[in-house]
């Protein structure tokens, strides 16, 4: 069973949200769940909007150095959570693949 830190219900979105120490955000069992939120919140996103609260999900992970960073100058809860989510392509270092492949080819 996993159960998230928080939820975050906004305008839009419902943010899963999981919060860390700095040390622990690169553990290998966080690395595992990251992985798995975001196929747990993949497949709420295919259901009917009314079946997900008419709203998308996505998965946050906020090491306590971000979220103070953020937080001090004036962030809001959303624009933390957007600045804070987790995508497929930065779990799973594909977006440094992507980047890089860019730049040499």
């Amino acid at each position: 069973m996993y159960y998230p830190d928080f939820i975050v219900k906004t305008a839009d979105k419902i943010y899963i949200i999981e919060t860390k120490s700095d040390k622990d955000l690169q553990d290998q069992n966080v690395k595992q769940k990251r992985l798995a939120i975001l196929d747990w919140a993949k497949r709420i996103n295919q259901l009917k909007p009314e079946d997900r609260a008419g709203k998308t999900w996505e998965y946050v992970l906020l090491g306590e150095t971000h979220f103070y960073g953020l937080s001090n100058n004036g962030a809001s809860i959303d624009e933390i959570c957007q600045l804070a989510k987790v995508t497929e392509a930065n779990a799973t270092g594909k977006y440094l693949l992507n980047f890089f492949r860019r730049w040499i080819f």
